[in-house]
């Protein structure tokens, strides 16, 4: 049993010997979790290593061959080596949930002088050993001694990890709660029977499962190009910020990277990641994550403003040079966004990421800029689109958003024969937040889709409540945004809500314009089709400011044209009339392909008037009637 018991021991050594190797060789982004984990796979290997000398120390005292003494030391050491173990998980718990800040240095020293008492106590006081044929294990007040501040470190660590389980994603708790409880499983097993010691063995095994859930290299790096990943960055600023550092960022996204690889290849386009990756990584004090397909996260540590600063002038220069790889001269089209940390004092990693994100999304939107400094300013910029965001966020939760309208007269009769839904969103306050504010952040979190959604089914919900055709409404203009227009089930999605309010297609006229066109022509093509087979009907909007919009009265089933108020100011009001027939061609050409023009964003009886006489039909705006709730709407149709 003695030699299972050992054969059990080698196991364990076998698997910390594979586990520091593991560790050494693996990339680190040199965290203190990394100084953590290190203490305690190598006391985790040392308590081990210990463990087999005590079983042979015991063995050879037992038979005279060594000295009591010298058996006592190496037996002593054993259980000091557990529970240096056990404070070693302790200590790394606390890392993950309190990275380098003074709390957690005040405990783990709190702890090292606890362990600067139990340790004396373990060498001072006696230990006895039971050996037979079946059985060899110690006991007495330094076993007992021991074990209890192995416990009483274990159980802390449990507590801890429940009590802050929320500051810990759910498999790193689950990992490191795991370990502990092996700990005390084995301890439990071996003190009810003594003839098999798993300890080592249990240890060890927990530290391979902390390792693969917790430390595994592959969860932290691009497996193509070996490069640090987005999670490995999310961690490393974790703790840059939890151990009080200050960090400059630089993030550099390579446009048109999928033209890159088409034309190049698969591994040219691999080699430039790589030598990309390499070339940022060595600037003094940087550490690069590529974070996307050519999209880089360069963090600075230790750099003085005006050496960041020089910093980034170089990489800009060189990246906006040929760059050579594989014999090839690649020309790259870098955005880069600079993120001096001087210039924001929230220390919080989602909020430092997405604000790198936001204005790189901005940079590239723009038409003359690829670089741009993220100062003060634009901080306080992007914290007022989040708390925008978030005010749209709860108005979705708590049923604000609401179907405002705008009626379409009939320039001649100046009778209301259409109206315009629009969405309007309200605060907590109770009042409308200026859309020129709530729509740019609803395209760019993504709730636009959500919000279009909305607006509709209070459009639905307003014609199946009240009879708008009682009044001489006939149809309710809907926006479709362009992310709307990009979605494969759009016409069904549409379809199916008029379904369940009951209510037919003809009500409907959608409005597009043409840059979701130019985005999803052939998706719109189909979605149209289906829309206008079920009776609806489609307008362009915006008209006037492209040339593909002749196109698409050509290539869509558009039955009404809406020229802008930019169309009516070019060639109606302003240039002194240079183009004023220009106008009139137009007007003339979409009602010649039997199309409905309505002038949008009329503002006196003077337009009217020359609208009118160029042969526009229709018209809103403010000199006809603003836009109002559905109260003041129904209010205004009865009185007509």
């Amino acid at each position: 049993m003695i030699n299972l018991n050992i054969q059990m021991q080698v196991i364990g050594m076998i698997l910390a010997v594979m586990l520091i190797y593991m560790n050494a060789t693996r990339k680190k982004i040199g965290l203190l979790a990394d100084i953590s984990f290190e203490g305690l796979i190598l006391s985790v290997a040392l308590s081990t290593a210990f463990d087999i000398a005590s079983i042979y120390t015991i063995n050879l005292a037992n038979i005279g061959r060594i000295s009591p003494a010298l058996n006592d030391f190496v037996c002593k050491t054993y259980i000091v080596t557990l529970t240096l173990t056990a404070l070693s998980m302790f200590s790394y718990t606390l890392t993950e949930i309190y990275g380098g800040s003074v709390l957690k240095k005040k405990y783990i020293l709190g702890l090292v002088l606890f362990e600067a008492i139990s340790i004396p106590a373990v060498y001072v006081l006696p230990i006895y050993y039971y050996v037979d044929a079946y059985s060899i294990f110690t006991y007495g007040q330094a076993t007992d001694i021991g074990v209890a501040t192995g416990f009483f470190l274990l159980l802390a660590t449990l507590i801890y990890i429940i009590v802050f389980r929320k500051r810990l994603e759910k498999h790193r708790r689950n990992a490191m709660a795991l370990f502990c409880i092996m700990m005390i499983a084995a301890a439990a097993f071996q003190a009810v029977n003594r003839r098999y010691l798993i300890a080592s063995v249990s240890i060890a095994l927990g530290s391979v499962f902390v390792y693969l859930k917790l430390e595994d290299p592959g969860s932290y790096t691009n497996i193509e190009t070996g490069c640090f990943n987005m999670l490995a960055l999310k961690k490393y600023l974790d703790g840059m910020f939890s151990e009080g550092k200050k960090v400059s960022l630089l993030h550099i996204c390579i446009s048109g990277h999928r033209f890159l690889k088409d034309i190049y290849g698969e591994q040219t386009y691999v080699d430039l990641m790589k030598s990309i990756n390499e070339y940022l990584g060595n600037y003094s004090g940087s550490m690069v994550f590529n974070t996307d397909e050519m999209d880089f996260i360069v963090v600075f540590q230790g750099k003085s403003e005006n050496d960041f600063e020089n910093d980034v002038f170089r990489i800009r220069r060189d990246l906006m040079s040929l760059w050579s790889v594989d014999n090839v001269n690649i020309e790259l089209s870098p955005v880069i966004v600079s993120l001096p940390g001087e210039n924001f004092e929230e220390a919080d990693t989602n909020f430092v990421i997405s604000c790198l994100r936001y204005f790189s999304i901005e940079v590239r939107e723009g038409t003359d800029k690829d670089f741009v400094v993220v100062d003060s300013t634009r901080i306080r910029e992007k914290l007022k689109n989040d708390r925008m965001e978030e005010t749209l966020i709860e108005a979705m939760e708590k049923d604000r958003i609401e179907a405002h309208f705008q009626p379409v007269f009939d320039i001649e009769t100046r009778k209301p024969v259409a109206l315009e839904a629009l969405a309007r969103v309200r605060n907590e306050e109770g009042r409308i937040i200026d859309n020129e504010k709530i729509i740019p952040i609803a395209e760019k979190s993504g709730m636009i889709l959500r919000l279009g959604f909305r607006v509709f089914e209070g459009v639905c919900r307003f014609i199946s409540e009240n009879d708008p055709e009682s009044v001489g409404i006939k149809r309710i203009g809907v926006n479709l945004s362009m992310a709307q227009c990009m979605q494969r089930s759009l016409a069904e999605d549409l379809i199916d809500l008029m379904k369940l309010y009951g209510i037919e297609g003809k009500w409907f006229m959608f409005e597009i314009t043409e840059s979701s066109v130019a985005f999803s022509r052939d998706m719109l093509i189909k979605n149209i089709r289906k829309l206008c087979a079920y009776g609806c009907e489609v307008a362009l909007d915006n008209f006037g400011n492209k040339l593909g919009e002749l196109a698409c009265l050509s290539d869509f089933t558009i039955s009404v044209v809406k020229i802008d108020r930019a169309f009516i100011d070019k060639c109606f009001v302003g240039n002194n009339g240079q183009m004023f027939g220009v106008g009139q061609a137009m007007i003339e050409l979409i009602r010649g392909m039997d199309k409905k023009v309505v002038a949008v964003g009329v503002e006196d009886e003077k337009e009217l008037d020359i609208l009118k006489k160029v042969g526009v039909s229709y018209a809103q705006g403010k000199i006809l009637n603003d836009v109002c709730d559905e109260k003041k709407v129904l209010d205004l149709l009865n009185r007509e």
